[in-house]
This record gives structure tokens, C-alpha cells and sequence, in this order.
């Protein structure tokens, strides 16, 4: 404005040219989306003209900007991407593409302007996931029905179990395991991968044996005792008399 103007702004022409009724400088419009105002620009007591001025709301609403939660797996790299055709992107890390590669987890945001100079935000909350390693194992056997065993692990992700490399469940311990050898794995729920695969043993003994050469249970064998070379067997008659030790 020229030095001297002075502009008051009003809601219609009637409170303009009588000076009432005058909107605040910081003015929220009452109207959705498109409204019209008047501006008195006067020059002295006398002297004015009243101009129309429109606001008008441009709506910014693009799509897929919710927030997003993603996982990123050790050691690797991941893309967080929004899309192109804005007229500029700021990045929580100071890019200023539409994409940026990260390799560590937490929250980033990209604020993306338009052509009117409308912005829009958008989070990306980014968690650490991984492989499993399997550390150790706990059994339980010699128990017939209630043999059991239990993976014991180590990791960042969320995990299931399995003792055959097919079902997996969700507890690391198995019930009512047959004896025999299993191949167990873990794992992460979140796409990053199995775990190496652990080897471990379910032991009991026959509870019964028939030894009359009809190729049924003629022998009574603990498979697997080999696995626990130091095993000692006691052998008792039905009244608790031991016969016999075995190593």
C-alpha cells in the first residue's frame, strides 16, 4: 500500500462504507472452502474505495498418507517412499526426493508441498526385527505321553517355533512328543527369516518286548542311546532285585 492508506476489512458492503462491525486482522473464515470479504481502503476521512476479496480453502488430502509401520530387518536396508508429483518433499533427515533408503529403526516424517503451497505429513515408525538363533534346548523324556521339549532362543523379533521345519506355533515348547529326531527352528514373524536349524533328541525305552522270533519286538532297544554315551542301564527283577548294570 501507499504510505497513508489505511485498509479495514468487513463481511459485507453495508458494514464497510458505515465503519462497523470491522474483522479482526487475524481473521478465520466462517464460511467452508470459499468466502467473500471487503477491504474499505481509505486515504483521509473522505476518501475510499471497497474491494472485494475472496478467500478461497484449498483442500490438501492426498492419498496413503496415514501413518505407516514398517520393519526393518538386521543388517539389511529398507525404502520409505511417497508418491511423486508434489512440488517439493522435506524429509526428517534432510532429503528432498520423494524416497530415502534407511538402515536403522525409529520414526521418520516427510512433509510434501503442492502447488498452491499446501503441506501434508507423513509418519513412518520403523522397528528393528531379526533372525533368531536357538541356544540351547530343554527336554523332557523317558516320559512316555508327557515327553516335551522346549526351544530356548535368543532375538529382537517376534517368533514361532517348530520341530519339523512344516507347523510352527507360536509357544517354544512342545507336548506329547513321540521319541525320536527333530530338526528345530524358530521363526520371526516379521519376514526376516528362520533360524539355523538345531538337532536334538527325544528318548525313551519300550515298555514291553516279545522275544519269539516273529520279527515283532524281539528286541528291546533304547533308539538314540547313543546320544547320552554315558548312560548306565540297571536291569531289575519284579521285585526290585538288580540283575544286571549296563553301560
Amino acid at each position: 500500500l501507499l504510505p497513508g492508506l489505511v485498509v479495514k476489512y468487513y463481511l459485507n458492503t453495508n458494514d464497510a462504507v458505515v465503519e462497523q462491525n470491522e474483522l479482526p486482522t487475524l481473521f478465520k473464515n466462517t464460511i467452508p472452502n470459499q468466502q467473500t470479504i471487503f477491504a474499505k481502503i481509505l486515504n483521509g476521512p473522505d476518501c475510499y474505495s471497497i474491494t472485494v476479496i475472496t478467500l478461497e480453502v484449498n483442500s490438501f488430502d492426498p492419498p496413503n498418507f496415514q501413518d505407516e509401520s514398517l520393519i526393518l530387518c538386521e543388517g539389511t536396508t529398507i525404502n520409505l517412499t511417497v508418491n511423486t508429483g508434489f512440488s517439493s518433499y522435506l524429509w526428517s533427515t534432510q532429503a528432498t526426493t520423494n524416497s530415502i533408503t534407511i538402515d536403522s529403526p525409529g520414526t521418520y516424517f516427510v512433509t510434501v508441498t503442492n502447488k498452491n503451497g499446501c503441506q501434508k505429513t507423513k509418519k513412518f515408525i520403523v522397528s528393528l526385527s531379526g533372525i533368531a538363533t536357538i541356544t540351547g534346548v530343554k527336554v523332557n523324556d523317558f516320559a512316555r505321553n508327557e515327553n516335551s521339549i522346549t526351544i530356548e532362543y535368543t532375538g529382537i523379533g517376534a517368533y514361532e517355533f517348530s520341530i519339523d521345519g512344516d507347523f510352527f506355533q507360536d509357544n517354544s515348547t512342545f507336548e506329547g512328543v513321540a521319541p525320536g529326531e527333530y530338526l528345530l527352528f524358530a521363526r520371526d514373524k516379521n519376514g526376516c527369516g528362520l533360524s539355523l536349524p538345531f538337532t536334538t533328541y527325544i528318548l525313551d525305552y519300550p515298555r514291553y518286548f516279545t522275544p519269539n522270533n516273529d520279527g515283532y519286538n524281539d528286541l528291546w532297544k533304547i533308539k538314540n542311546l547313543e546320544t547320552l554315551p554315558k548312560s548306565t542301564l540297571y536291569i531289575f527283577d519284579r521285585y526290585g532285585k538288580l540283575l544286571k548294570q549296563l553301560t
